[in-house]
């Protein structure tokens, strides 16, 4: 990797976590909440993702890439540990239906199956 890569990737890091702690002024937490935005956009730019895979209002990284990510996470915790419909199933409807929402041709299954194979309550 570059060096000019690192310089960028290790200040966009510094930014986010300078960014990560919320605000009680409202004005002060848009503007910290676009400069997090903004942070995470110039770290996937960083890495190589493509701008059309850049969600320019969160700065999240919806590539191809991204999501066989995601959803391989997703497979290991439900083969390793199984899934809680209480406590893991708030965030996996949240993460699934996010990518139906962004990308809604990558998502062509329930990511871990039948909720029968992997709950546990």
């Amino acid at each position: 990797m570059a060096t000019e890569t690192r310089a960028v990737l290790s200040q966009a890091r510094r930014l986010m976590r300078r960014y990560a702690v919320s605000i009680a002024d409202p004005v002060l937490e848009a503007d910290r909440r676009t400069s997090m935005n903004d942070a995470r956009i110039a770290l996937c730019l960083a890495q190589g993702v493509a701008e059309k895979d850049i969600d320019p209002a969160s700065g999240h990284d919806y590539s191809v890439e991204a999501y066989d990510s995601v959803r391989a996470s997703w497979q290991a915790l439900a083969r390793h540990h199984g899934l809680s419909r209480y406590y893991d199933g708030p965030a996996y409807q949240k993460a699934i239906s996010s990518w139906r929402a962004r990308r809604p041709e990558l998502v062509i299954d329930d990511w871990v199956g039948p909720k029968e194979e992997w709950a546990r309550d």
